[in-house]
């Protein structure tokens, strides 16, 4: 996973870590060590892309890669 390609999507669509674990119905703390283990579920990617507005290639490059 690309963290820090994640984390910058993210600011540039204004979330932070506490506003995607609301998102995806999870503490902050867990999505905190899901970015750092590459441990997204492909349904969590799924919604997180959709909240970042992300492409199906960046995606790909950002939870796949």
């Amino acid at each position: 996973m690309n963290e820090k390609r994640l984390k910058a999507k993210m600011v540039e669509n204004g979330y932070t870590i506490g506003k995607l674990a609301n998102l995806l119905g999870l503490r902050p703390e867990t999505v905190g060590i899901k970015i750092k283990t590459d441990g997204f579920r492909v349904s969590e990617a799924r919604v997180i892309g959709q909240a970042l507005n992300l492409t199906s290639t960046e995606l790909c490059e950002i939870f796949f890669a």
